[in-house]
């Protein structure tokens, strides 16, 4: 009660006099040394999360966050009401065929999390554009989060398998907001589960041809997935063990083929891959790479398509006698570079050997590919135009052996986001294909690969919205190397280009990978007030392919803190938004770009929101007892045994290289206890480094003490998180 008390007087007080009362976590030394140098590290205590000062501490930070937002509960309230008059009341997607059956994904009025349903075609029966007439006595709910949800507090669907008979369905759900999940085998006729000891920790899960055997792949302690294992549903006996990986890079996947041909073991570091492929393989294996393995037999011999090669990676679908490969690998007289686009190549499956490969379409450096998908008659390649989706067609009885040209599915102009449906069917002549952008909601097409034909089968509706009110445009600003760095803008058509808007600037560049700019109607909160909403493509994203990904990566990670902040600076000198109303923010691996580059220039920013992020990289890396150090060596370098991996990551650490004394922008960063990927402690040690060195106008810092990496990820949990954002920004960028 004294406690409520103290946080009612907390709230009434001025931002100025609240920093006064703001946690001050104590400092006790923890000297380290490495390469010869010695450093402090006087938050390490703060990693020990069965401390009590540790949660005493969380928990205050917590409260103080509680007290700085106080004065914002009407506008939040305010932007969450926004966002929620601009949902739908009931999402659905459009039912999707496989076999005999239309399986769908919907989430019912008022229901946090989506319902998994199906139900039998109708002879005859065509797909509509409208599908209310599935949710009726004849759909099949095979799963209910919302209710798991109920049940656990929390649940998160990981995998969802289907027998090929569909007959049985497997599953993985997380319970626990930890990433751990476990394994579930439900009979979809009885609606019973089958399995009678729970399995957790389980990763990945394919299915045998004939449903009897179930594969799937377990962690280490680390969160690694390492083994494959085999589990027969008609049998008592112990799961055989088929295959295990002892290298903390490698991550182990277990799929199959699009036709039920082959069961694949994917090995799997940053920088290289090994496919094994199978039949009903017990065999074991101790070397990493994709095998091939047939569902049909009981063949003990695992097939290894391809030795594994330091920076070459490549990946396996099947199709009559031949496997397709997409890989980076371009001949054995060229050397393989992590910065070469994919090829797609084949071979026949009685030879292997990556001399024997034919390749199908050659590296093209304007249209790089990103994956392919296979049908009975059709081949499907998804690729990159100038950092945009685009998909080829090639028809497999004609095209590939005369080498003609593919085509080109049409699809609006202007799209940022390209999702494929499951497209589960080997032998359908349907392509299901999603698309957006950040000015148009998702639209869901069907594309028949027989005649070319594209039919809209959905476009998600913003309630009371024209979406034609928003303008997105494509620009680039100039790095400090000269480099062309990509940045893409949207704004309201009230917009007025004079120099006085407040911006909100997005970026990640790690791994490859690449912005979500999919519309988002919770955008629309900002957009409406006049800001311009911006997403810098700095390197060590994919957005120019995986040359633009290894320019911002290991030694030459600094490249994407300057492209940050080379597109900042394009915003004001370009007068799209004031030098005086700068936002950035970074999510994860975002939270290293966005707190380097406030560390390199903190006054160009007014504020900035970290969500989980990575701030304590140097420590982070040089900890291999922590899940996924190990396996990132070769996105960040190995600072404990590589020097100028050390000096390189001791440069831009953000945690390390806080300016003492200097005035930081406002910051709200949260963090989850639970986060197996970032620890909560990288927040909590970049928080109380700042609190202690600098001068800063707010800094808020939460801590779900439940949740994970993800979050609770409910529907409408999440505008309360969105608008709680959305008004810290405002609260520090404009008036109230």
């Amino acid at each position: 009660m004294a406690l409520c008390r103290f946080s009612r007087a907390l709230s009434s007080l001025p931002d100025r006099a609240l920093r006064q009362f703001a946690p001050a976590a104590l400092r006790r030394s923890f000297p380290k040394t490495r390469h010869g140098v010695t450093w402090d590290d006087p938050y390490h205590w703060l990693r020990n999360s069965e401390d009590p000062a540790v949660i005493a501490y969380l928990q205050a930070e917590n409260q103080h966050a509680q007290s700085t937002m106080a004065g914002t509960r009407e506008l939040q309230r305010q932007i969450r009401q926004e966002m929620a008059s601009r949902m739908e009341k009931e999402l659905a997607s459009p039912p999707e065929r496989c076999g005999d059956w239309y399986y769908f994904v919907h989430i019912p009025q008022g229901k946090e999390f989506p319902i998994y349903s199906r139900r039998r075609t109708r002879q005859g029966g065509r797909l509509k554009a409208f599908f209310t007439s599935f949710f009726d006595k004849n759909s099949e709910v095979m799963i209910d989060i919302n209710e798991l949800a109920a049940e656990h507090g929390h649940a998160q669907l990981g995998v969802f398998k289907l027998s090929r008979d569909h007959k049985l369905l497997a599953y993985t759900i997380d319970l626990g907001g930890n990433e751990i999940f476990t394994l579930f085998v439900k009979d979809l006729e009885t609606d019973s589960l089958l399995l009678e000891h729970k399995t957790d920790g389980v990763v990945s899960v394919e299915w045998s041809d004939t449903g009897d055997y179930l594969y799937y792949t377990c962690s280490d302690a680390g969160h690694r997935p390492h083994r494959v294992l085999l589990r027969n549903l008609q049998s008592k006996d112990d799961d055989i063990a088929i295959y295990h990986d002892d290298n903390p890079k490698n991550f182990v996947d277990v799929t199959r083929t699009k036709n039920w041909q082959y069961v694949l073991i994917n090995v799997n570091s940053k920088t290289s891959s090994e496919v094994i492929a199978f039949h009903k393989c017990v065999a074991r294996a101790s070397t990493g790479q994709v095998f091939l393995v047939d569902p049909k037999t009981s063949a003990t011999t695992l097939r290894k398509v391809a030795d594994r090669v330091d920076g070459i990676q490549y990946f396996v679908e099947h199709h009559e006698e031949h496997l397709y490969i997409l890989t980076n690998f371009l001949g054995d007289k060229k050397l393989a570079s992590l910065g070469n686009n994919y090829r797609l190549v084949r071979c026949k499956t009685d030879s292997l050997t990556s001399k024997a490969w034919e390749e199908v379409v050659p590296v093209d450096s304007e249209n790089w590919m990103e994956d392919m998908d296979i049908f009975a008659k059709h081949l499907i390649l998804y690729r990159r135009q100038n950092g945009l989706p685009i998909v080829h067609v090639f028809n497999l009885d004609v095209s590939i052996c005369l080498k003609t040209p593919p085509w080109t599915v049409n699809l609006p102009s202007g799209i940022t986001v390209l999702t494929p449906g499951a497209n589960c069917d080997f032998n359908s002549s349907t392509l299901r294909l999603s698309i957006s952008s950040l000015v148009m909601p998702e639209a869901t097409y069907d594309v028949d690969l027989t005649t070319g034909e594209v039919t809209l089968l959905q476009q998600v509706k913003i309630v009371g919205v024209d979406t034609g009110s928003y303008c997105m445009k494509h620009l680039a600003a100039t790095s400090h190397d000269g480099v062309r760095v990509p940045l893409t803008i949207v704004y309201s058509n009230k917009f007025e280009r004079k120099g006085e808007n407040s911006a909100l600037v997005t970026g990640y560049g790690a791994y490859g990978e690449l912005l979500d700019m999919s519309f988002s109607s919770d955008r629309l909160s900002l957009l409406d007030r006049g800001w311009v909403l911006a997403f810098a493509h700095v390197r060590g994203s994919g957005t120019l392919g995986k040359a633009w990904h290894s320019e911002g990566k290991l030694l030459k990670k600094e490249n994407s803190f300057k492209d940050f902040i080379a597109c900042v600076r394009y915003l004001v000198e370009n007068q799209y938004a004031s030098r005086n109303k700068i936002a950035a923010f970074g999510e994860s691996a975002g939270g290293l770009l966005v707190g380097a580059a406030v560390n390199l220039q903190p006054d160009l920013f007014r504020a900035i929101i970290l969500k989980v992020p990575f701030l304590d990289i140097l420590n982070t890396m040089l900890d291999s007892s922590l899940s996924l150090t190990e396996h990132e060596y070769d996105e960040w370098g190995d600072p404990s045994s590589d020097k100028a991996a050390f000096d390189c990551i001791r440069n831009y650490s953000p945690y390390d290289n806080i300016k003492p004394g200097v005035r930081y922008p406002a910051m709200l960063v949260t963090s989850s206890f639970l986060d197996t990927r970032v620890g909560y402690w990288e927040s909590a040690k970049w928080i109380a480094a700042l609190r202690h060195s600098c001068q800063a106008e707010c800094l808020v810092f939460k801590t779900n003490m439940s949740g994970g990496h993800f979050g609770d990820g409910g529907r409408y949990s999440h505008l309360k998180e969105t608008a709680y954002g959305f008004a810290f920004l405002i609260k520090n960028l404009e008036a109230i």
